[in-house]
């Protein structure tokens, strides 16, 4: 259809026969008279003005002043009689252990909620934490298997309710998160609401922005060589620092021995290893521990202390408790191959428990007092005055599972067990028998987790292994601090100080 064809060259000749002369003429306009000009805005003034008084306004009562010498005559009698009784009020000792009680009283615990999130894929899980957020408005709740004999190869999820809800359903969780592993330990952030931190069965660190409502994952620790390769003991926010506001730090421990320091850019959404310590037996003080020499410490519960930013504690699997320092230069940990020196942060060791320390627990009214309940059946409060416990005591109910102090009660300590029992330890009336046994299960599945709510001090949750969740509101006696609280707890250290 198409080819290539060369044409033959056409000339055409020109029709004029004399030549053409050119000449260039140049011209110039105008010159273009430019000026400059400023201004200056005139000076202006503010002037208040003052409406005058309305000497009637409507629906408001006038003052009446009583200058009347009938009422200065009953003033001068009655004032000798009223000046005696206050002086004697005030010399009264008749209501010295009275404490004015202005909220509502009950005399009983009560069990506001219970929450149990319907789901097949959580048929053989249990509770493994629960955290409320700083709102005090929503509870969370982790799922977990603890029947492990290999690698864990189930999903699970996170589930949450917000208490306050009209239409709350208490088979249904308001929103849950699913975990391609076990969830071992979640902590909810200490001033921002929507940030949720926890840890898995493989050894990963998780941070959830419940605000974002498609992903809510923001950033997570990665398979890094000097992450965890064991599973997740528990995560913990730390004190927020001033200036830091959109840096977050938090530390997680592992059954692996380490305890590491991450630190959280909410606004570049990374997850970054800030520091790192290890419990190595060949690096600690000597205790009654029977363990090999260079052994690692696998690490079960954590507390920081509320006085001091840079203290923390730690307990082990192995029955040992240990104060640690953030800022301890204990022997560098060797074989570990990236930029993160590893150390010690043991300071000082105390007695051992015989068996696993489950809890652990700082005073949040004294700053050298705290509590820990084991395998071992007991519960013990240290001083961090010296190595051996101040009080021991065996409740003979099994294993005791979780222990914290109370947040408004300076002798008051909660501990939950593995028969489905709350204990409730009031130091000021008894340093042996519980003050209040509760018996949240009826059929005596293990609570594994309680809560206290620190933005509604009077509720407390639970978590039982057959996934239920229920929040208690608490007695008053329970709730109201007493006048000998702190002064029961002072005495108790000034006998037992060696």
């Amino acid at each position: 259809m198409f080819k290539d064809e060369d044409q033959e060259t056409v000339t055409i000749s020109s029709d004029s026969s004399s030549e053409k002369y050119v000449r260039d003429q140049l011209c110039q306009t105008n010159e273009i008279q430019e000026e400059e000009k400023s201004s200056q805005c005139r000076v202006s003034q503010d002037a208040e003005t003052q409406t005058e008084f309305i000497d009637a306004l409507p629906n408001t009562k006038k003052i009446q002043i009583d200058n009347s010498k009938a009422l200065c005559n009953f003033l001068l009698k009655v004032y000798p009689d009223v000046t005696e009784q206050l002086i004697a009020n005030s010399r009264s000792h008749a209501f010295d252990d009275y404490e004015v009680k202005w909220e509502e009283q009950t005399d009983a615990i009560e069990c506001s909620f219970t929450l149990k999130h319907e789901d097949a894929t959580l048929e053989n899980e249990q509770i493994t934490c629960l955290s409320w957020n700083s709102a005090g408005s929503t509870i969370a709740a982790s799922y977990g298997h603890n029947d492990h004999t290999d690698w864990c190869v189930h999903k699970s999820c996170i589930s949450m309710w917000n208490i306050d809800r009209r239409n709350l359903d208490s088979k249904k969780a308001d929103k849950t998160i699913d975990v391609s592993s076990c969830v071992t330990s979640i902590h909810f952030h200490p001033v921002v609401p929507a940030l949720l931190a926890g840890g898995d069965f493989s050894g990963l660190v998780y941070i959830w922005d419940l605000s974002r409502e498609e992903d809510p994952l923001v950033a997570n620790s990665g398979k890094i060589e000097d992450s965890h390769q064991e599973p997740v003991s528990k995560v913990t926010w730390m004190k927020e620092e001033s200036g830091a506001r959109f840096k977050h730090k938090l530390m997680s421990i592992s059954t692996d021995g380490k305890a590491l320091l991450w630190e959280y850019n909410q606004l570049k959404k990374e997850l970054q290893l800030m520091n790192g310590f290890i419990l190595q037996s060949s690096c600690l003080p000597r205790t009654n521990m029977s363990i090999r020499g260079d052994a690692e410490l696998g690490v079960s519960c954590l507390t920081f202390s509320r006085h001091d930013d840079s203290m923390f504690l730690l307990g082990s699997e192995n029955g040992g408790v240990f104060k640690c320092s953030l800022s301890a230069r204990g022997a560098l940990i060797k074989g570990l191959s990236s930029g993160v020196e590893f150390r010690s942060p043991v300071t000082f060791a105390f007695t051992p428990h015989t068996a696993a320390v489950f809890a652990i627990d700082m005073s949040p009214f004294h700053h050298n007092l705290f509590v820990t309940s084991s395998m071992d059946t007991t519960i013990r409060i240290y001083s961090l005055l010296q190595p051996a416990p101040l009080l021991t005591v065996e409740a003979g109910c099994g294993y005791l599972l979780d222990a914290h102090w109370s947040p408004t009660r300076a002798s008051l300590i909660t501990t939950s067990t593995a028969d489905g029992r709350l204990m409730f330890f009031d130091l000021s009336e008894s340093s042996v028998a519980p003050a209040k046994i509760l018996d949240v299960d009826p059929e005596k599945h293990e609570i594994s987790s309680c809560r206290y709510n620190l933005s509604r001090r009077n509720l407390l949750a639970t978590g039982s292994s057959d996934r239920s969740i229920r929040v208690w509101t608490l007695s008053s006696d329970l709730v109201q601090e007493r006048s000998d609280d702190i002064t029961t707890m002072d005495q108790m250290l000034d006998e037992n100080i060696n």
